[in-house]
């Protein structure tokens, strides 16, 4: 497993990768509740979005709400192929660590344009908009 950007001990958030470049937000959520046996465990998903060639990047993000079931779910990942696909899952650290963190890091992303499109990711087992967010936390009221 990789360490780079790892920032505390008790890491929380993953980067997937190898997901199938036809997989939605949606589908990932249902296989990793499946793959997990719930998804009580993770708080956020996120599965960064092509606009432009209208599938997904390839990977994901995922934090879960403990750091002491992390080592676990990373060994369930490491043995895991998605559907249709004969590639097992490839897992490391995500840079950023947690769900506030996460959360922040797509709102700032979202504002200065580093992200196309409208990021949509599930937070705490509901898909949620970047600009649901936004009006969620009040950061909509500068006008």
């Amino acid at each position: 497993m990789a360490s780079r950007g790892t920032t505390g001990r008790n890491p929380t958030t993953l980067m997937i990768r190898k997901v199938p470049l036809e997989y939605t937000l949606q589908l990932l959520h249902a296989e990793l509740a499946e793959l997990f046996g719930t998804e009580e465990i993770f708080d956020f998903l996120h599965l960064p979005w092509d606009v432009k060639k209208g599938r997904n990047c390839g990977y994901a993000f995922i934090n879960f709400s403990s750091p002491s079931i992390t080592p676990a779910c990373i060994e369930l990942l490491e043995k895991h192929s998605f559907r249709g696909s004969g590639a097992t899952c490839a897992v490391g650290l995500a840079a950023v660590q947690g769900v506030a963190a996460n959360l922040m890091s797509l709102l700032q992303r979202s504002a200065s344009g580093a992200v196309r499109g409208e990021p949509v990711f599930i937070w705490k087992g509901r898909m949620v908009s970047v600009s649901m967010l936004r009006a969620a936390l009040g950061a909509d009221d500068a006008g």
